[in-house]
């Protein structure tokens, strides 16, 4: 599955793979399913370029998780990631806290 997506200034294509061969091969529990997502980035302003590719795994079944589906789900979590860092950052002023517990040196 390929998506591509403009906006913020850059241009991102996603590319996803998904496989079920590794099932009964793999002693990972509950394997279902590995996949691979490619992202190549363009910065429209510089014309950077940036290239990254992850792997993962799901329980998630080829019937319960399509390509798309398992798509939506990674880029879902970066939804929650943000909103959490967002909540932490600016509703708690977190970054600007005073108060320490300890120091790394000794």
């Amino acid at each position: 599955m390929r998506t591509v997506d403009v906006g913020h200034g850059r241009i991102e294509t996603r590319n996803l793979t998904t496989s079920a061969a590794l099932v009964g091969y793999s002693d990972w529990p509950g394997l279902a399913q590995v996949f691979e997502v490619g992202r190549h980035v363009i910065t429209k302003k510089t014309s950077t370029e940036r290239v990254e590719v992850v792997y993962g795994v799901t329980s998630l079944s080829p019937e319960r998780a399509t390509p798309g589906r398992v798509l939506a789900l990674v880029r879902g979590h970066w939804a929650i990631e943000n909103k959490s860092h967002w909540v932490r950052d600016v509703t708690f002023d977190e970054d600007r806290s005073q108060v320490r517990c300890g120091t790394s040196r000794k």
